[in-house]
């Protein structure tokens, strides 16, 4: 009777119980949000575990008392989460089937499952729909001759080895910028026709995911601030950018092209932790379209 109190205490009131935990037992207070979050997530049927409130009470105490000392307990918790997950993936890949061929098995009913799976086939897509992408940075690296997207193809090859693993697509971010060094530029334009056809080679479906441009005077250099930038300047990165999308379109093979993502509408702000106060958009910060959304827009066109 006192440990089903003690569960409906917690459930009702996560943060009393919390606090009363630390009291009576100081350290141990880790273990037990350890094993609390890898439970919630790893075993089936405890998702009714109060893992979303625990969370804020946990927040609440370390940021008031200092009782549990957030830089431990954050990583302590994505663990926890990490390991959880795990175990729920592999209970469902190792006795899904054995569970789904019984009519039940204590408060799972073959029924239930059935008209679970019926009602996301008739609203939730369909799951061969879903594609998993490798989504990285400096895939047009043309200072070191491509050697990133290189060595990410070759291990999606060694993931795919197993015979299970499979790697629908790549995503290529794409952060670049325009370099007024023409001798620099006219590299960083090879090597990103170089990498198109690398990623072609691939097989797999190809995405820009987070296209922006910034400008700098040479390589590695400070980007320019928005209002420092000149008429031709602009007209430079809209040729860019219009050079980008076409040469997407014309090495990647239309079964493998799955779309382009502008990753910043407008401008960056002063005081914005991306690319602080440059022209990477296709807006100004008052929304009227730039230079750049030409070139972007005729890449888009085939102009």
């Amino acid at each position: 009777m006192e440990l089903l109190q003690f569960i409906l205490d917690f459930l009702g009131n996560p943060l009393l119980v919390l606090t009363e935990i630390i009291r009576d037992y100081g350290i141990y207070i880790y273990l037990f949000l350890f094993l609390v979050i890898f439970v919630e997530t790893g075993v089936v049927v405890m998702p009714f575990l109060p893992g979303d409130s625990l969370l804020f009470a946990v927040g609440l105490i370390a940021s008031t008392t200092g009782q549990i000392d957030i830089y431990t307990i954050i990583p302590l918790l994505v663990l926890a989460a990490l390991l959880g997950d795990n175990l729920n993936y592999f209970i469902g890949k190792k006795f899904g089937d054995f569970i789904q061929s019984k009519e039940r098995i204590l408060f799972l009913k073959k029924s239930h499952i059935e008209d679970t799976e019926k009602y996301f086939a008739e609203n939730g897509g369909n799951s061969g729909d879903l594609k998993l992408f490798i989504n990285d940075y400096n895939l047009e690296s043309w200072w070191d001759n491509n050697k990133k997207v290189k060595s990410l193809i070759n291990w999606i090859k060694r993931w795919e080895s197993d015979g299970e693993t499979k790697i629908d697509g790549i995503g290529t971010q794409m952060h670049v910028s325009y370099i007024l060094n023409e001798a620099d530029q006219k590299k960083q334009e090879e090597s990103i026709v170089n990498m198109f056809e690398l990623l072609a080679a691939s097989g797999k479906l190809i995405k820009i995911t987070e296209l922006d441009m910034g400008i700098v005077e040479k390589a590695f250099g400070e980007g320019i601030k928005t209002e420092l930038v000149t008429f031709e300047q602009y007209q430079k990165m809209s040729d860019f950018y219009k050079f980008i999308i076409q040469k997407y379109f014309e090495i990647i093979p239309v079964a493998q092209q799955y779309g382009i993502t502008q990753w910043a509408a407008t401008d960056s702000p002063a005081d914005s932790g991306w690319r602080k106060g440059q022209p990477i958009g296709l807006w100004d910060l008052n929304y009227n379209r730039k230079h750049t959304y030409a070139g972007f827009a005729d890449g888009l066109a085939g102009k």
